[in-house]
């Protein structure tokens, strides 16, 4: 009894031995399984090898096309006349051979060989294409048709000697309007440049004056050019010129001086200092007209200055006017009688005096 218990135990962990590792394997090649499906499915390590051929189907196509062009015995006929083709327009002929050229590059070590052999079939076929070749080169001078630019180009060399051309006769044309112009110029101011002409020619010019103040001379110049009497040359030089002096008096110290100035120019903006023979002199104005001198003193004395008028000579600045060109005296008398009438008082000298 006790010997049969002990099989039977031993018969039941051996079972239970088989049936776990019956489980392991089961779970093994489920495993094995769920891999498989992800990088079949999921991942490209197993599929490459079928996607490799797909692309091998999609350049066998390229050259399909390429076979019917070369089956027709005009294609080869055309792709040999398409060489000296080329030679002699080089447009239209390049295009035809790049079809060829493609094909072997798309049939990689198959195409090599076939390539070898094409020359010997071209220089076969240019004894037989001989005949045909006269009617082959209008065909491709009629396909030269978008080769039009190349005859615009010498259209175009011809057309700027017509442009010379008509260049020529238009040349008188504006020469025509100047005189036009002239004409016109001329009937307008005859008289204007008749004395230009004049002016430049003579030798003679008008001295209008000679200004001490800038303004005077400003407003002079006014006068000329609204007169029309040009060129109007302007000359500066430093003359000692007799001058008329309003004196009020002499002062030891130069506050004394300066306080007799300050109220004589609270009634004229003339005054001035002098130093003289140690002295300080004050002076109301210098003028070199002495009829306004005299006028100014009479006023000056109504507000209770005696003042004292004393002749002398003084360094100033002077602006020497001269107008016009003319050859005499003649020719002159218009704009001397014009600016008499303005209350000048020109003399006619030799140009340079």
């Amino acid at each position: 009894m006790f010997g049969f218990g002990k099989s039977s135990e031993d018969g039941e962990n051996i079972n239970n031995e088989k049936g776990s590792s019956q489980q392991i394997l089961l779970l093994v090649l489920v495993l094995l399984l769920a891999v498989f499906g992800y990088l079949y499915f999921f991942t490209g390590i197993i599929k490459p090898r079928q996607q490799a051929p797909a692309p091998q189907p999609a350049q066998v196509k390229q050259p399909i096309p390429a076979r019917p062009a070369d089956g027709g015995g005009a294609a080869p006929a055309t792709g040999g006349t398409a060489t000296p083709a080329t030679q002699n327009s080089g447009a239209a002929a390049t295009a035809k051979p790049a079809v060829p050229v493609t094909a072997p590059s798309a049939t990689t070590s198959g195409a090599k060989p076939a390539a070898t052999p094409a020359p010997p079939a071209a220089s076969a076929v240019k004894p037989a294409v001989a005949p045909p070749a006269p009617a082959a080169k209008p065909a491709p001078a009629k396909a030269a048709k978008p080769a039009t630019p190349a005859t615009a180009a010498p259209a175009a060399k011809p057309a700027p000697p017509t442009k010379t051309a008509t260049a020529v006769p238009v040349k008188p044309a504006p020469s025509k309007a100047a005189d036009a112009g002239k004409a016109t110029a001329k009937a307008d101011g005859k008289t204007s440049k008749t004395t230009i002409k004049k002016h430049a020619a003579g030798a003679y010019t008008l001295v209008i004056g000679e200004y001490v103040g800038e303004k005077s001379a400003v407003s002079v110049q006014a006068k000329l050019k609204k007169l029309g009497i040009r060129p109007v040359t302007r000359t500066k030089a430093l003359r000692s010129e007799p001058m008329n002096r309003l004196y009020l008096g002499s002062f030891e110290s130069h506050q004394s001086a300066d306080a007799a100035l300050d109220d004589l120019k609270k009634f004229t903006p003339d005054g001035f200092l002098l130093q003289e023979n140690g002295k300080y002199a004050v002076y109301a104005g210098s003028y070199f007209n002495e009829a306004k001198a005299a006028i100014e003193q009479d006023r000056l004395y109504e507000k209770g200055f005696k003042l004292v008028m004393k002749k002398t000579k003084a360094p100033v600045h002077v602006v020497r006017l001269t107008a016009g060109r003319y050859d005499g005296k003649k020719s002159a008398g218009r704009d001397i009688a014009s600016l008499k009438k303005q209350g000048i008082s020109p003399h006619l000298v030799k140009v340079g005096k």
